[in-house]
């Protein structure tokens, strides 16, 4: 019987592919590992909230328009691709019960806790003294891709100023700000459910989601407006942007928190952003 003899090319070759395959599954286990740290430690922080009172979302007889034409990886919409909704409102707080010492404790940079229920994002947000550490660590200040959910860090007065800006990672398992996009892809996640919290020590603010919409990370979106003026051009400008087109129960002149994520491909230019007006305070 003839064995075949391999050359010395081939054989390297075969390393090569070796190398290569035992290479990527070495990334492939450490991504997987990264994520499931992130998501446990998120997890486990969760033991320090609580909700103790969900109101009740009222029923809407009248069916949602279906969407006439697709949006999604369209960074500009036009008027014909905007969506008529019909909105689930509700009078009612979600309460939920915070353990700001013990979050505190963990980490002196916690502002507050968000829960975006529309979204099932529930997280503890921070605010660094840059925009780059958070991007790459996490609550608890381990090292991991999923970072943390983070304020701008040219927020002076966190929910107060005229925008508030939270940055947070798109991940493709969904955790941190990685279901942001189910507002953006299915319109009546949003309809069912157009609000969002956020839990201080001091106070609980309830925000109406007024608009969404894909933008560039060099937009007007990331301003903060300084005068009622300028805020009321702004929230024009949303509105504008908005992928749909409804503007009932928002107020005149109100506080915004813009929740930014990064959208499409790694390293894109583009972000997905969810503005919520505030609407009542408790």
């Amino acid at each position: 019987m003839n064995k075949k003899k391999f050359s010395k090319l081939e054989l390297l070759l075969f390393i090569i592919v070796v190398i290569i395959f035992l290479f990527s599954l070495y990334q492939v286990v450490k991504i997987t590992l990264e994520y499931k740290a992130g998501r446990d430690e998120y997890a486990a922080l969760e033991s320090f909230v609580q909700i103790e009172e969900e109101p009740e979302l009222p029923v809407v007889n009248e069916s949602i328009e279906e969407t006439k034409e697709t949006i999604v990886d369209k960074v500009q919409t036009t008027e014909s691709q905007k969506e008529e909704i019909v909105m689930r409102y509700h009078d009612g707080f979600v309460n939920m019960a915070v353990d700001f010492a013990s979050l505190e404790a963990i980490n002196s940079d916690f502002e507050a806790w968000l829960y975006v229920p529309g979204a099932a994002i529930s997280y503890p947000m921070v605010l660094g003294s840059d925009n780059d550490y958070y991007l790459t660590h996490t609550f608890k200040h381990e090292s991991n891709k999923a970072g943390a959910l983070f304020l701008d860090q040219v927020t002076a007065n966190p929910f107060e100023d005229y925008n508030t800006i939270v940055h947070g990672h798109n991940m493709k398992d969904g955790s941190m700000f990685g279901r942001l996009k189910t507002f953006y892809n299915d319109t009546t996640a949003y309809a069912n459910n157009p609000y969002f919290y956020v839990y201080t020590a001091e106070k609980t603010y309830k925000y109406l989601i007024f608009s969404y919409y894909v933008t560039k990370d060099t937009s007007n979106t990331y301003i903060i407006p300084n005068t009622e003026d300028t805020l009321k051009e702004y929230k024009a400008q949303l509105l504008a942007n908005a992928s749909f087109k409804d503007v009932q129960g928002i107020p005149e002149s109100a506080p915004i928190v813009t929740l930014s994520t990064c959208y499409g491909a790694d390293y894109t230019e583009h972000r997905l952003v969810v503005h919520g007006i505030l609407i009542a305070t408790q």
